[in-house]
């Protein structure tokens, strides 16, 4: 029986089986892929002191090229890619666990010390999608967010990721990185209809994890501390800052930008204040 988190994202099942040498196989093949840059606008790299990135591989579309990193709402199911051709293992599991033939892209996401900004999905589309993740590897460091709830998601687990909420996510170690398997499917069909077979719509509880809480006080001091550094040339590191508010503390997903928008107002930098609002347009469609 399913057990519906408070919020739309939901731990929906478990992958039966993990075969872990062939998986190791796939996983060190798509570490050699090239990323897709298409959605690059959205990865912050946590440490600048170190190397990160946030970027995905295209194993399916509606292509079969994994150039084209964009997603697209279309008729008809999707196409392996040549990337996807060099996971054969990865694309075993999705054949064997799931109805293709509503499935509409088939993408990896990786991270290393990087997250991706927050945002909200499928605004530019008519349906959007249902998306599901599968963690193909993790660590204690690897993090989402909707709303004010940050979760963990553990290797093998089927998760429904509610796209229209405001998210986000990514991995703070830089020493290992975070491989998770992306499923966009056909959103007029209902989540247990995408199984391969019933019994693996399980559901289950998801790892939340507790952060101290953010006073007032304490907010408006960060929010005059960036605006004390903030200039047009430091603006993504400062966005990065405020970024991983709902990851250090008990604070909105949604107000990520709110912080940007006031430390801008109160730098008083007519063009900081333009690419802060900007933002948050762009990524939560709020002017």
């Amino acid at each position: 029986m399913l057990t519906q988190h408070n919020l739309g994202t939901a731990l929906l099942g478990q992958v039966r089986r993990i075969d872990q040498a062939r998986l190791s196989d796939d996983l060190a093949a798509i570490d050699g892929m090239a990323g897709n840059g298409a959605y690059s606008r959205y990865n912050l790299v946590v440490d600048p002191r170190a190397a990160g990135e946030w970027t995905q591989v295209i194993l399916g579309n509606w292509s079969g090229d994994a150039a084209d990193g964009l997603s697209r709402e279309y008729q008809g199911h999707f196409r392996w890619t040549q990337q996807g051709a060099k996971a054969p293992y990865v694309r075993a599991l999705v054949e064997a666990t799931f109805r293709c033939e509503h499935l509409k892209s088939v993408r990896v996401f990786l991270a290393a010390n990087a997250i991706i900004t927050a945002h909200k999905d499928y605004m530019e589309f008519k349906r959007g999608f249902r998306r599901l993740h599968i963690p193909l590897r993790t660590n204690g460091q690897c993090m989402n967010s909707e709303g004010a709830i940050v979760y963990h998601m553990k290797v093998g687990g089927i998760y429904f990721v509610d796209g229209r909420a405001a998210h986000a996510g990514g991995n703070l170690a830089a020493d290992r990185s975070r491989v998770h398997l992306v499923l966009d499917f056909d959103p007029e069909i209902q989540v247990a209809d995408l199984f391969m077979y019933p019994e693996d719509f399980t559901g289950g509880a998801l790892d939340v994890i507790e952060r101290p809480g953010l006073s007032a006080a304490d907010l408006k001091n960060i929010i005059e501390a960036l605006a004390a550094v903030m200039t047009p040339v430091n603006y993504g590191m400062i966005a990065g800052l405020a970024n991983m508010l709902p990851f250090t503390h008990d604070f909105d997903t949604a107000k990520v930008y709110d912080v940007l928008v006031a430390a801008a107002t109160r730098c008083g930098n007519s063009e900081l204040i333009a690419r802060s609002r900007a933002d948050r347009e762009y990524f939560l469609g709020v002017e």
